[in-house]
């Protein structure tokens, strides 16, 4: 990979992952909780894997709540 030194993260916290994907903090730790995006804690931080980030930001995915 010439010229390009930048890395992506495997994970981010809860302020970079709103800055990546445009939804807020709050909308993301329900997301955690309801089990619709992985992530583990480490201590009090929330950590989300960037490869969850780009699931659920890629066209057609769903991150809405549907009522059954």
């Amino acid at each position: 990979m010439k010229g390009n030194n930048e890395m992506t993260p495997l994970s981010v916290g809860l302020a970079q992952a709103q800055e990546m994907t445009g939804l807020s903090q709050v909308t993301l730790r329900r997301m955690v909780k309801a089990k619709k995006i992985r992530a583990a804690r480490v201590g009090r931080r929330v950590l989300i894997p960037t490869s969850e980030l780009e699931r659920i930001t890629k066209p057609g995915a769903n991150t809405v709540d549907e009522k059954e």
